[in-house]
């Protein structure tokens, strides 16, 4: 019984030690991890980028399409039809603004994300 207690401290002290004598090893684990973390936080708001610049893609094309039904309706004399175009262009118009602001912040965190990353690295390879 004595025997397991006492490789059951020395296995104890022997932790503890390493621990002790080797701090940097944890320093590195918790640097990979953030280096990764940020990574996926970059490729993640890259993503979104590309979505919102499809929408804003789809957007702007609708932004056309009814600009020219407006322009028919007036020239028809259709009033209430331009009308209604008009404020569905004034709807439009604001989601495209909203879209370019998410695209603009999103750029703007990846390249955050990226930089972070790159400075962890730079960090993690210094000589101590």
């Amino acid at each position: 019984m004595w025997n397991r207690t006492k490789r059951l401290i020395n296995s104890y002290l022997d932790d503890l030690i390493e621990r002790a004598s080797s701090p940097d090893k944890d320093v590195r684990q918790v640097t990979r991890a953030e280096i990764a973390r940020l990574n996926e936080l970059e490729v993640q708001t890259l993503a979104s980028v590309k979505m919102f610049e499809k929408e804003l893609a789809e957007v702007e094309l609708k932004i056309l399409g009814i600009a020219e039904r407006e322009k028919m309706a007036r020239e028809r004399g259709d009033l209430i039809a331009a009308e209604s175009a008009g404020r569905e262009l004034v709807t439009l118009a604001s989601h495209r603004d909203l879209l370019k602001q998410q695209i603009s912040e999103a750029k703007s965190s990846a390249a955050r994300a990226r930089a972070l990353r790159e400075e962890r690295k730079q960090s993690g390879r210094r000589p101590r």
